[in-house]
């Protein structure tokens, strides 16, 4: 077994990884590329696409690539295919996590074969895996029982047992799990103060807890005095569900009737995956655009004079939206149709970001909606904090991490 005193050797565990297109994938890649490589070295355990174990670089870490063997498997969404193949691997999707509770055994147990054989190899001193899947806590779990001396991090993305979106069984399955790693998780780290706050109740007394924003992860310059002469809002991103513009439509469509939108406005809908109705009164306003690449979105943010967040409650509360960083990185107000409770509009509040309006009430999105409108004649930059707003990036989201790994290693 090698030991390299001068830095600690730490382990990350995801089937999150690129090329695989995801929010978690995104999270994933900030631990491997910010993560000091002067204090760890770094190797991260995902999952592959071929038949076999495969080795690779990435983020001056070593990628291990260990396959899913199996037939009732997730597919994977690593490419823009269109929309008929990607609804056709969500109801495969599925269908798999019905008939397979664990859609990972396969790879669980192949994962945990290149660990041991890392560890012996490599000494692991740092453990961190990551849910979803709850696949990635069972490896770190087995692991870290047989290894007590191991400091393990259990990052949360979302809730576990606590979801309010998941079955009664699954419910149940998630809460065997979330009491078997009680007993030997040491830091637990989540996206928000809600959502830590839940797993301080069914994991308590644990050594550390710390709240990781996912943030943004760019260097772009923001461009906050830049108006165009074309009073520009863009909506970047899909809806589905209840997520959706009629409530935004609707404004503006009275905000016209009434003669009170500029006489040149235009409102860009980027990222849309379906056609929506759109009131006969804002109709040459609106644009669609297709999907569009990360540096695109961000582009369009960076040019309009304000980005809408349409983010209504959906049963659970802590529940930040990647975007929603994006748009704060910008530096451009934002016309927030969210929850006016929960942590999008506590956060836009604490930075001044914008404008936050009840997700069902049209008159305060109509408020909301003239007072970005009134920014824009009077060529006002939003008097953003943006100090605050740049730790919001994800190296700096990493660092309180890292600090929290760190005070309870040397403590």
């Amino acid at each position: 077994m090698q030991k390299n005193n001068s830095k600690k050797h730490l382990v990350i565990v995801s089937t999150w990884f690129p090329p695989l297109i995801s929010v978690a994938v995104n999270r994933i890649v900030a631990f491997a590329k910010y993560l000091s490589k002067e204090s760890f070295e770094v190797s991260v355990i995902t999952l592959g696409t071929s038949k076999k174990t495969e080795l690779s670089t990435a983020f001056n870490c070593q990628i291990y690539r260990v396959p899913n063997n199996g037939f009732f498997k997730e597919p994977s969404f690593n490419s823009k295919r269109n929309k008929l193949w990607h609804y056709t691997k969500v109801i495969w999707k599925i269908l798999v996590s019905k008939i397979n509770k664990d859609a990972y055994k396969n790879w669980r147990k192949e994962a945990a074969k290149v660990l041991d054989t890392l560890h012996k190899t490599k000494q692991v001193d740092i453990l961190l895996s990551s849910f979803a899947p709850i696949s990635a806590h069972l490896v770190a779990l087995d692991f870290c029982t047989a290894h007590p001396e191991v400091l393990w991090v259990a990052d949360m993305r979302d809730e576990m047992s606590d979801n309010p979106d998941i079955s009664s069984s699954e419910k149940q399955n998630r809460l065997q799990v979330e009491r078997a790693i009680a007993k030997r998780i040491d830091v637990l780290s989540t996206v928000s103060n809600p959502i830590l706050n839940l797993y301080q109740k069914s994991i308590p007394d644990l050594k550390k807890y710390v709240v990781v924003k996912n943030g943004f992860d760019h260097d772009l310059a923001p461009q906050p005095k830049k108006f165009n002469p074309v009073f520009t809002l863009s909506h970047c991103g899909i809806f589905y569900g209840k997520r959706n513009p009629f409530l935004l439509f609707n404004a503006l469509a009275e905000l016209q009737l009434a003669g009170k939108m500029p006489k040149e406005w235009c409102l860009n809908l980027i990222g849309l995956a379906k056609e929506f109705d759109v009131p006969q009164a804002i109709i040459p306003f609106v644009k669609t655009f297709g999907r569009v690449t990360i540096e695109e979105s961000l582009a369009y943010m960076h040019q309009s004079d304000c980005n809408v967040l349409i983010q209504p409650y959906v049963g659970r509360v802590g529940v930040y939206t990647g975007k929603l960083f994006d748009y704060l990185s910008v530096h451009k107000p934002i016309l927030a149709i969210i929850d006016t409770a929960d942590v999008a509009a506590e956060l836009i509040e604490e930075v001044n970001g914008g404008y936050i309006a009840k997700y069902n009430d049209l008159a305060e999105v109509k408020t909301a909606i003239l007072n970005c409108v009134r920014l824009w004649e009077n060529k006002e930059p939003i008097s953003i904090d943006t100090a605050k707003v740049s730790l919001l990036h994800r190296k700096h989201q990493v660092a309180i991490l890292e600090a929290a790994i760190q005070e309870v290693y040397n403590g």
